[in-house]
């Protein structure tokens, strides 16, 4: 039996990582120093970059087997401004 991977963190990429390691038949454990998972950002607005590829990334979660099971809204437009306010 392989040894079992340990995966810092059990945010989007820690899950991702420790599937992945899973699913090619290695055993992994995921450690999170926080009593709950996807507090990080609560009340602040985060953005799944999803304007560099052609497929949604929320259909490449499900391809990997990662449900959308957080609080999420789809946006079509935004603009951003750098520290200076441009």
């Amino acid at each position: 039996m392989r040894s079992a991977v340990d995966v810092v963190g059990a945010g989007p990429a820690g899950l991702a990582a420790a599937k992945t390691l899973v699913d090619n038949g290695v055993p992994a454990t995921v450690w999170e120093r926080h009593r709950d998972v996807g507090t990080r950002f609560h009340d602040d607005f985060q953005g799944l970059e999803n304007w560099t590829t052609p497929s949604d990334v929320l259909d490449e979660f499900a391809e990997v087997g990662i449900a959308p099971t957080f609080e999420h809204v789809p946006f079509r437009e935004c603009v951003f401004f750098d520290p200076a306010g441009r």
